[in-house]
């Protein structure tokens, strides 16, 4: 909204009630009507707020049941220099406000989301081409074509998951934050980037707690924790093979996924592992086998759009720090 524009709404928003000032006016007077607009303003020293100059009513007159009567009618506005400049000034802190509003409504969205520090501030703009490792374009690229054929309801929803897999600080973490940031931009509001290792600590740390806390405050429990990422819109689920796995996590994990893989909803998991990575210690088995169980890997893999290979150096350390 322009600034002409925001001044006229700021002055319609101060405007005085012309009802409520003529009743101030009859009620203030002996006898009503028979004094001269001049008087009347002084009477109820009505004045501009930014020239502090007298407002002088007009007389208008109407008829009612056959008889000819009048009354005052009051100025919205002075139309002084000092009454635009300070509604103008008006204009621009409400103008003001109203960024710092939308700035705040963006950050408790991105928080929400799980893209907090430096995750807020990704995107596929500023993941950009390295001279020490070519292949960050087609990562980049790729990921980009998995993102707009999602957005666009192109991609088959039973094939519509997304896994990147590769050698530590090369970027998957970003590249997938990059597309949960493009989903929350085009509406899709329940998207959620969750890090699988502090996903689970949240968890356990809802164990056994109530619904309503001893004050009568909502409470985050296990069940609300499993929906969010059961019925998100877009998932991604990062560093699934960070640590060793258990019963408990592999059950946990099963749970999600597999409500995803039947629900047919998108889901970008990442991986330091390749899919295809055989586990030396077991013949036959591979090594996702050990952090995520058979059933749930068999899904993945029957699941996804794409596989992406990131094999350069760390952006961190820029060595490149190998993986199976």
């Amino acid at each position: 909204m322009d600034t002409t524009a925001q001044v006229k709404k700021t002055r319609a928003m101060i405007q005085h009630s012309k009802a409520e000032e003529h009743l101030r006016l009859q009620r203030s007077l002996q006898r009503p009507g028979s004094v001269r607009p001049d008087e009347a303003a002084i009477i109820l020293n009505r004045r501009c707020p930014y020239c502090n100059a007298l407002f002088v009513p007009r007389i208008e007159t109407y008829e009612l049941f056959g008889k000819e009567r009048q009354h005052f009618i009051w100025p919205d506005s002075h139309g002084c220099p000092e009454e635009f400049d300070g509604l103008k000034a008006l204009a621009v802190m409400a103008a003001e406000g109203q960024l710092e509003a939308t700035a705040e409504a963006q950050a408790h969205m991105l928080n929400r989301a799980g893209l907090v520090g430096w995750l807020g501030a990704v995107g596929f703009e500023n993941f950009s081409a390295r001279d020490d490792w070519a292949g960050a374009v087609e990562c980049k690229e790729r990921a980009m074509e998995y993102c707009e054929m999602l957005l666009s309801k192109a991609i088959l929803p039973s094939q519509n998951w997304l896994i990147l897999h590769g050698d530590y600080g090369t970027g998957k973490s970003r590249l997938a934050a990059s597309i949960i940031r493009a989903a929350l931009e085009s509406g899709w509001t329940k998207s959620y980037f969750r890090v699988w290792p502090q996903y689970l600590e949240r968890l356990k740390a809802s164990w056994h707690r109530e619904k309503w806390d001893e004050g009568g405050q909502p409470q985050e429990t296990e069940a609300d924790i499993i929906r969010e990422l059961e019925e998100g819109a877009l998932v991604v689920i990062d560093d699934l093979d960070k640590k060793p796995a258990t019963d408990w996590t592999k059950s946990s994990l099963y749970t999600v996924l597999n409500h995803r893989y039947n629900a047919e909803l998108p889901t970008i998991l990442t991986f330091n592992h390749s899919p295809a990575a055989t586990d030396p210690r077991a013949s036959g088995r591979l090594v996702l086998e050990e952090y995520i169980g058979r059933a749930v890997l068999d899904r993945v893999i029957g699941a996804t759009y794409d596989i992406i290979k990131f094999d350069g150096p760390s952006y961190r350390s820029g060595v490149t720090l190998a993986t199976k």
